[in-house]
């Protein structure tokens, strides 16, 4: 199913109607479902899908077979309709029904790793202390024009005083330039937490990053060189090395530093960031 649900609507709670919302490239769209143990041999189902507007049974009919189920809107050993896939119950004995904190009602796994922050989609949620282990660099092109974004994996994030084993966020490659971010660093954002087709549970529309200081005495008192890539704000497919060596003393690979030894905005805004 490639499409994105936004929530699950209990529409009668008596009679078992549910609606589920889910976009497709930001067209909505809807799902209608009623089962009960009164029309569990002939249910109601209605899907504005490719597959389900034919008459099919589509993700969505099946996800409406769950709430519902997990809703007690029907017992499952009333079913004869035809046969269910093998060890249903089983595969779906982990899943729970809960409320987001924008009031959406969703389904989740409470084995999964994302479980703890299930209940925030959709909100503004602060991320603190999470260490990068990953970035990424991605694109796509609209209308001719090429925008890029950098996808970062946090390890051991806080979010709302919870610590989340991994958590993806996304910064704008502006954001992300200007940040001077490396693997190991620990950052603090806020975004809305958003759940992505293609990449799961991820926090976006972050606009500032604030980058945990490190004591000056313990970097000039490691035994390894630190380096950071920075771009030329003049041109864009050029970037440069920004090392501060183990003595102490910085140096750059662009030409003010390269050809007059004097300190350029680069080791500037590197040495603003330790």
């Amino acid at each position: 199913m490639t499409n994105t649900i936004k929530g699950f609507r209990v529409v009668n709670e008596q009679a078992g109607e549910i609606e589920i919302d889910f976009e497709w490239y930001k067209e909505m769209s809807k799902a209608f479902v009623c089962i009960t143990d009164k029309n569990i041999s002939d249910l109601e189902f209605d899907c504005d899908c490719s597959l389900g507007s034919s008459g099919g049974m589509c993700g969505h009919f099946w996800l409406g077979v769950i709430f519902s189920f997990k809703k007690n809107f029907f017992n499952i050993s009333n079913w004869t309709l035809f046969e269910l896939p093998q060890e249903f119950i089983r595969k779906i004995e982990n899943i729970e029904i809960i409320e987001t904190k924008s009031g959406a009602l969703l389904l989740t796994d409470k084995a999964s790793d994302n479980f703890l922050l299930q209940e925030y989609i959709g909100s503004e949620i602060s991320v603190k202390n999470g260490e990068i282990l990953r970035s990424e660099r991605k694109s796509y092109e609209y209308e001719g024009k090429e925008t890029a974004y950098y996808l970062l994996t946090l390890k051991d994030a806080i979010v709302e005083k919870k610590t989340v084993p991994e958590l993806t966020i996304r910064l704008s490659e502006g954001l992300y330039t200007k940040s001077l971010l490396k693997i190991g660093d620990r950052i603090e954002v806020k975004g809305k937490l958003i759940k992505d087709k293609f990449q799961g549970l991820l926090v976006k529309f972050i606009r500032h990053v604030t980058i945990g200081k490190l004591e000056k005495s313990k970097v000039k008192s490691t035994a390894k060189d630190k380096h950071w890539i920075v771009k030329s704000s003049s041109n864009a497919n050029k970037s440069y090395t920004i090392t501060l060596k183990a003595d102490g003393s910085w140096s750059c690979t662009c030409p003010q530093f390269t050809f007059r030894k004097k300190q350029c905005k680069h080791i500037s805004e590197c040495k603003t960031k330790i």
